[in-house]
């Protein structure tokens, strides 16, 4: 009696090797996603850490706006956040290339992120960018 045996076959030449890389990539992209995501909400309840740049964070609200020069995103929200601080709105501005030390207290990993503070704690965190009246709707409830 003889048995067969199916194996596999790595055979299909280069573009199933060529899938099986995208595959890969593109894989490991969406874990790197997930983890950025899980990082940010893992932070949501602890006490702000202090700042470089504006000491530790106090009473009320304040929104924290971590960004960087090569960010696309970030340079259509810098000008949102920018209005927002000359109108006297508690907010903070943190070149994340200027300022590592800060950004790796908050376990930043993507600019733009936009961090809310209330009385000492961090209530949310936000990724990627912002419209301006969610920006504004977040200063204000917390009046």
């Amino acid at each position: 009696m003889t048995r067969s045996c199916d194996t596999l076959s790595l055979d299909g030449g280069i573009m199933s090797w060529v899938g099986i890389v995208v595959l890969v990539v593109v894989g490991l992209f969406i874990l790197l996603q997930l983890s950025v995501v899980l990082q940010s909400r893992r932070m949501v309840g602890r006490e702000a850490p202090a700042l470089k740049a504006g000491g530790v964070p106090g009473q009320g609200v304040e929104l924290v706006y971590f960004h960087s020069p090569g960010c696309g995103p970030c340079r259509t929200m810098t000008p949102v956040i920018e209005a927002l601080a000359r109108e006297g709105a508690p907010v903070l501005s943190i070149d994340v290339s200027k300022d590592q030390e800060s950004a790796r207290r908050y376990s930043v990993r993507a600019t733009p992120t936009t961090i809310l503070i209330r009385d000492g704690k961090i209530e949310k965190v936000l990724l990627g960018p912002q419209s301006p009246k969610k920006l504004k709707a977040l200063l204000d409830a917390g009046k």
